[in-house]
């Protein structure tokens, strides 16, 4: 494939990229709105802790597939690594179709977290190799507005995809991959040269460097900002998987009332919540204040969600809303910080993603399952006789336990040094 006839079939290719990570992100939380579903389906019983697997399984394969993407792609190409993402959501996505059991089910969400973690280090490689400077602007903020979108799609549409296919959870959940499979055999067919790193836009020799991954660690701005994405995500994957349950309980509502205002109390706020954080650091040219604001107003957002829905299933809207702004705020600031550290370059940044993020994902494999016996052990202390009541109640104080986990977030953030340049001085001619 020639430079030109590249050139003519990057609108195909970004489309395909967009429509299959979107479709990822939207299979992320995709479990979350129908819980109650899975729970009876599978005759789980009260047992949090398992029923959130169904989340937090995905984790640790997303994990491992993350980290070792930059090597896959170094033997099988930039194009090849998005082959093989898709492959892994397709067929992770599809055996829901065949899950008799849960452990099938969970073994299909495995699957699924190994083409979503390849398609981490995949997104940052296409952006770099194949756009122009101000394209990448335009897709930088199309990949940081991935998880909200796709959590804003799973909250508000599977529920009523559910009601659609005639309360089929398996197809609710499972149609998606069929798309996934056509954009795989689009992808093959539109991007299908034998060397798939032989046009690119951005021809700089890339350099693989030995223990990359222990060298980043030596470095305290990058364990600072591991430690505040632990805290950030360990609430993030917890209030996404038990979001549309406690509202649906707490406020009598439908699941697909509660998903609807799940969808736009959270997810949605944080789309909002990311624009105004790049925003701020472009006007300010500093990253700490917004990476500091949005740690104390997940601790706000929780709180009051908390102790509010005891008087409002509204008030805790608010209080998810205040959260769901302080999750995404801080983010610009985050992604820009490794890249303006000394002595860091395109590989260095993206191995700085990678370890960032896979320590994020070590927390939000933990955080429902610990959230899950948090929930369980209060309710057994709270004599509440009404079963529903009861899990509300150990749906809310457990909430409210982990939003103080995002002070240690915003103490990470403090100690950090500013890498941004200030804002920038106005030249005056006397």
């Amino acid at each position: 494939m020639n430079k030109n006839n590249f050139e003519n079939k990057m609108s195909y290719i970004s489309i395909l990229i967009v429509v299959g990570l979107l479709i990822s992100y939207f299979q992320q939380m995709a479990p979350s709105p129908l819980l109650g579903v899975l729970r009876d389906y599978y005759n789980i019983g009260n047992n949090d802790a398992l029923l959130n697997l169904s989340i937090s399984i995905m984790y640790p394969p997303i994990i491992l597939a993350s980290i070792g993407g930059g090597v896959i792609e170094h033997r099988v190409g930039t194009k090849n690594l998005f082959t093989l993402s898709m492959m892994f959501v397709g067929i992770g996505v599809l055996i829901n179709y065949v899950s008799v059991n849960y452990t099938i089910f969970l073994i299909g969400r495995a699957l699924y977290g190994i083409g979503f973690g390849l398609g981490i280090p995949f997104i940052g490689s296409a952006i770099m190799k194949w756009y122009t400077p101000k394209q990448r602007e335009s897709m930088n903020t199309i990949n940081g507005l991935f998880p909200f979108v796709g959590t804003v799609m799973s909250f508000s549409l599977l529920v009523p995809m559910y009601t659609l296919f005639k309360k089929s959870w398996k197809h609710a959940i499972g149609i998606s991959g069929f798309i996934i499979i056509i954009i795989l055999a689009l992808w093959i067919m539109i991007f299908h040269e034998k060397k798939t790193d032989d046009v690119k836009r951005n021809d700089e020799n890339e350099v693989y460097e030995k223990n990359m991954y222990l060298n980043l660690w030596k470095r305290r701005t990058i364990k600072l900002l591991c430690i505040t994405f632990v805290c950030d995500f360990f609430c993030y994957s917890y209030m996404s998987v038990i979001l549309p349950t406690f509202l649906l309980e707490i406020g009598n509502m439908t699941e697909a009332s509660a998903g609807f205002w799940s969808a736009i109390a959270f997810p949605a706020m944080g789309i909002i919540g990311g624009m105004i954080g790049g925003v701020m650091i472009t006007k300010t040219g500093k990253r700490k204040p917004s990476m500091a604001l949005g740690q104390i107003l997940e601790v706000i957002g929780i709180s009051f969600a908390a102790l509010g829905s005891s008087v409002s299933v509204w008030c805790a809207i608010i209080g998810v809303a205040i959260f769901g702004l302080g999750n995404s705020i801080w983010m610009p600031g985050a992604y820009t910080v490794p890249m303006e550290l000394e002595d860091m370059n395109s590989n260095r940044v993206g191995a700085a993603f990678a370890l960032i993020s896979s320590c994020g994902f070590a927390a939000g494999f933990l955080s429902p399952i610990f959230g899950g016996l948090l929930t369980n052990m209060l309710m057994s202390i709270s004599n509440i006789n009404n079963p529903i009541q009861n899990h509300a109640f150990g749906l809310k104080w457990s909430m409210f336990l982990f939003g103080f986990i995002n002070l240690i977030g915003f103490i990470s953030v403090t100690l950090m040094k500013e890498t941004g340049p200030g804002i920038p001085k106005i030249k005056t001619h006397n």
